[in-house]
């Protein structure tokens, strides 16, 4: 059976996807203060680029492609520039 909270928690390294194409890599999952995930995804040329997305806004996971696609239109609650 597919556990979709198991993977929302373990998807670190997956490819993000969106309706537009290719966003970036998973690079962190973290919990906000409502325990809900939120997905860091390096985008950007070199990953130079840190968006944070609320897991919730992933419309399908597939674990063996490692890759996963979000919802349109895409929420971004933070952008930042990674660090090193």
């Amino acid at each position: 059976m597919f556990d979709r909270d198991y993977w929302l928690r373990h998807c670190e390294g997956f490819k993000v996807e969106a309706a537009d194409g290719a966003i970036g890599f998973v690079d962190e999952v973290s919990s906000a203060a409502d325990l809900q995930p939120r997905l860091h995804v390096r985008a950007g040329l070199f990953g130079r680029r840190v968006l944070v997305v609320p897991a919730k806004n992933v419309a399908f996971i597939v674990p063996r492609a490692e890759r996963l696609w979000l919802a349109s239109p895409v929420q971004i609650i933070e952008s930042r520039q990674a660090r090193s």
